[in-house]
C-alpha cells in the first residue's frame, strides 16, 4: 500500500473568489493546462477552484498557500467525519495518517506536509455555467449547466467531499454526477471540482467564453470566465 499520506492537513478557507482553468485530460488520467490553445472536447476539463483571495501569495513557493493567514479555523464536526472516512480507507500496517492542526506553521509554509485536504464551510445556493457562443443549439449566452458533469479526482488522498448544509458527509464527488444532483444535497461549496461535457455539442469546432456563476447562502455571488477553443 502507498504510504504517502503520512502527514495531512485539513484546510478550510473563505469562499471569496472563483478561479477557472481549462485543462485537457489524456488517456492516462493526466491533466495539462490548455492555456487558450485548442483542446479536444472529449478530453476537455473545466477546473473550478473556490477559496480565498491569494494574490499576495508568492506562487513560486506553493507551501505559502498553507500559512495560517490564508486559512480559517476548521469545523470540528466536518473534520471528524473526514478523518474517520480517510482512516477507514487508508490506515493500515504501513500507512498511518498523522493529522496536522490549525496552529501548524502559523508563520511558515506547509512544505513538510505530504497531503492537504481542502473543504469549505459556506453553503452553495446556486451554480450555473454559461457559454457566450451558442452550444447545443441554445443561442448565444446560453445556459449549459445540464450538459456538464463531474469528473473523478484521480489523486488518492486528495478527495473532494460533499457535505450537506447541516454538516452531513455524503462522500467524495463521483464521476458522472450532475450539477443538479450535487445541488440537491443543499451542499457546502466544493473547494475545487472538475467538470466535463456529458455529450459533444454539434457546433464543434467552436471558440467561446465559459462563465461560472455561484451564489452563496449569504447572498454573495462569485464568478469567473475562461476562454476556450473546443475541437472535435
Amino acid at each position: 500500500m502507498d504510504s504517502s499520506l503520512g502527514r495531512t492537513l485539513l484546510c478550510n478557507r473563505t469562499s471569496s473568489v472563483i478561479d477557472l482553468f481549462s485543462y485537457s485530460k489524456d488517456e492516462y488520467g493526466r491533466y495539462s493546462p490548455s492555456d487558450g490553445s485548442e483542446v479536444n472536447t472529449g478530453s476537455f476539463i473545466l477546473y473550478i477552484g473556490v477559496g480565498c483571495d491569494i494574490e499576495q501569495v508568492d506562487r513560486r513557493r506553493r507551501e505559502d498557500l498553507y500559512k495560517k493567514k490564508y486559512r480559517i479555523p476548521g469545523d470540528p464536526i466536518m473534520e471528524e467525519q473526514i478523518k474517520r472516512w480517510m482512516e477507514m480507507r487508508f490506515n493500515g500496517k504501513d500507512q498511518i495518517i498523522i493529522w496536522g492542526t490549525w496552529n501548524d506553521s502559523a508563520d511558515s509554509g506547509m512544505g513538510h506536509l505530504a497531503n492537504v485536504i481542502e473543504y469549505r464551510t459556506d453553503k452553495c445556493q446556486f451554480l450555473r455555467i454559461t457559454s457566450s457562443f451558442s452550444l447545443f443549439n441554445r443561442g448565444n449566452n446560453c445556459d449549459i449547466t445540464d450538459k456538464l458533469v463531474f469528473d473523478s479526482i484521480e489523486d488518492p488522498g486528495n478527495e473532494v467531499f460533499i457535505f450537506t448544509w447541516d454538516k452531513e458527509l455524503i462522500g467524495p464527488v463521483l464521476e458522472g454526477m450532475t450539477i443538479s444532483e450535487y445541488l440537491s444535497y443543499a451542499p457546502m461549496v466544493l473547494p475545487y471540482s472538475l467538470l466535463k461535457f456529458s455529450e459533444l455539442p454539434p457546433e464543434l469546432p467552436v471558440e467561446t467564453d465559459l462563465t461560472v456563476e455561484m451564489t452563496l447562502s449569504n447572498g454573495k455571488t462569485l464568478s469567473d470566465t475562461v476562454h476556450v477553443k473546443l475541437t472535435k
